[in-house]
Order: C-alpha cells, then structure tokens, then sequence
C-alpha cells in the first residue's frame, strides 16, 4: 500500500459566492409617493381647505377668500458603497465575484431608501418657502396611538383607520400602509378577528397582505426604530409620504490604475424622503 496517495488527494472548491440573509428590497418604495427630483433641494407646493361662504342676498359683491399656500422641502442625500477586488484577488480565486459584490450593494441601498422613508415619517419636516420652517410631528391623541402595555391589536389597527378617516382621509383615493416588526405581526397572528379572514393565507410568506385589513395593507420591517420596548410603527395614506429620487441606484465596475488595476465594484444613489402632510400619518406603539 502507498504511502503517498494522500498527495492526490483534492479538495473541492465551489466558484459561485452565496449572499448571506439580508434584507433584499427597498420595502417601502411601492409604499409610498415616488417623484423625480434634482439638486440638493426640491419643493412641493400645497395649498389648504377653505370654508364657502353662504350668497343671502341678490346680487351681492362678490367675496374673495385667500387660498392657504406653503411647501415641503425633501434634501437628497447620496448613498454609496464600493468595494475592491485586487488584481492578484483574480489569480488566486475561482470566478468572478463582482456580480457578487454588485447585487450586495444594491441591497444595502436598497435598505438606505426604508431608513430615508422610515427616518421621515415620525422626523422633523421642513416647510416654508425656502424650507426655513420646521415642522414636527404632532404629539396630540389625533395623530397616535398609545403602546397600553400591550403589542399589535386588531383595536389599534381600528383606532388608526378611525383617527385617518376623522382627518378626511379618502381611503379609496390612495392605498393605507401599516408597517411593523415580524413581532406585531405576529401578535396580529394571534387574534381571532385578524387570522379569520382567509385572504390572509400568504402575509408570513411575502411581508404583504394579498387584501387590506380594515383598510391597511401590511409590510413587515425589522428597521422601525424601538422607543424603550415599543416598537414605533406607522400608519399611512400612501400619497402622505414622499420619496424623492435624484439619482436611481446606478452600478459602475471597473478598473482603479491607482490601486494597481484593482476591479472596483462601486453602486450609489441620490434620494430623499419627507412626510408630506401630518394627518396623512399615523404613530403607532406596540409593546415588545
């Protein structure tokens, strides 16, 4: 018996890369208003209710009532994330990562464009014609909906539809979104009045449910921020939120001279986003 066929012995080395769990899609995105912007500052103009008045006399003078004007300012902020692969890389590995490299970028701005939309929800907003107006978001009982020591209700989801409909929301206008944690949906899970809808079947398998719930549909983020244990979870009409995009994600491979011809794998994108009107929002807490 040879005592040196160990030499032949060979190990097997796989030429694809796998892409460890991560949050994949901007979830927020289809959520949300999506507009096209430029420069480091756009502007939205909007203009308020006003009363009618009431003719009680033939031929009256006409009565001028001023239209109520003002703006939302959304500040683009540009996202990156770049990577190298040396040259000597090349000759040392089996295939080409950079495909690789390419899709973990956009992933990671993918995740930049929920913290942009998530950060303004509840943020300051800016107003005014130049954006000199700071505008936080209410803590008045009309625009939240307290934790009570206890997680995600089918009692919450109603007090936030009732709280969107008394500020004459339209929920035939635009879609209602409630975003939270797998724990709130899984709190959801266990209610009755919640699990007994059977168009609920496929929310744990995609994040979104295939029908409204009391007039929300649900996307499931781990990315909401927490306040002590609640989870700070919102509510919205969909044209309530903006996301302002400057620049979509673009990919840029290529050689660096300046680093000895290393590939380098570079993805960026310009975006923004700003609550666009504060009774378009609502804050919801769930204890977890």
């Amino acid at each position: 018996m040879s005592v040196e066929i160990e030499t032949l012995h060979y190990q097997e080395y796989r030429s694809s890369l796998d892409i460890l769990l991560q949050q994949r899609r901007a979830k927020l995105r289809g959520t949300v208003r999506v507009e096209t912007i430029s420069g480091e500052k756009s502007y939205f103009d909007r203009i308020g209710p006003k009363n009618a008045k009431k003719k009680t006399t033939r031929h009256a003078d006409t009565e001028l009532t001023s239209t109520p004007h003002d703006r939302r300012e959304v500040s683009s902020s540009f996202y990156y994330d770049a990577d190298l692969l040396d040259k000597d890389d090349e000759l040392r590995i089996l295939g080409d990562p950079t495909n690789r490299y390419a899709q973990n970028s956009t992933f990671a701005l993918n995740r930049a464009m929920d913290d942009e939309v998530i950060l303004a929800m509840f943020g300051d907003a800016k107003a005014g014609k130049t954006g000199q107006l700071t505008v936080t978001f209410p803590v008045a009982a009309g625009n939240n909906v307290a934790a009570g020591g206890v997680g995600m209700t089918t009692d919450k989801f109603k007090e936030a539809s009732e709280k969107l409909r008394a500020f004459e929301n339209d929920p035939e206008e635009e879609a209602w979104w409630a975003c939270m944690s797998s724990k709130q949906l899984k709190d959801m899970w266990g209610q009755t009045e919640f699990i007994s809808r059977d168009f609920f079947e496929k929310t744990l398998e995609t994040g979104i449910s295939p029908a409204p719930f009391l007039g929300f549909r649900i996307k499931v983020s781990e990315r909401l921020a927490k306040v002590g244990s609640d989870r700070v979870c919102g509510f919205w009409a969909q044209s309530g939120m903006l996301l302002g995009v400057n620049m979509d994600i673009e990919i840029d491979i290529g050689r660096r001279r300046d680093k000895h011809n290393a590939i380098q794998v570079y993805a960026g994108t310009d975006i923004g986003s700003v609550r666009m009107e504060e009774k378009k929002v609502i804050k919801v807490l769930a204890q977890e």
